[in-house]
């Protein structure tokens, strides 16, 4: 059975709005990195702490979220960068 990051994502291509959005934020773990963005802008380190998910996925869904347009992530160093919900998330 394969895991579930490898699925891809289920897409059905609706006009309503509500299940447009559900697509892009009805993945595990996307409502609750939104809802945490929502408070403002946060380090990876502090989504990974408040969430208590593993790294691997966390970078997965954020990266999703990205393609997405629903978070950007602002570099504040070398190795530190900043999510936050962008006009659509």
């Amino acid at each position: 059975m394969p895991s579930t990051a490898s699925r891809s994502p289920r897409r059905y291509h609706h006009f309503c709005p509500a299940a447009r959005a559900l697509e892009t934020i009805g993945e595990r773990w996307s409502l609750l990195i939104v809802r945490d963005l929502l408070a403002g802008p946060r380090r990876f380190s502090d989504l990974r702490r408040s969430l208590a998910i593993t790294s691997k996925r966390l970078s997965a869904r954020l990266r999703a979220l990205a393609a997405d347009a629903i978070v950007t992530r602002e570099s504040a160093g070398e190795r530190e960068g900043w999510y936050r919900l962008t006009p659509k998330g």
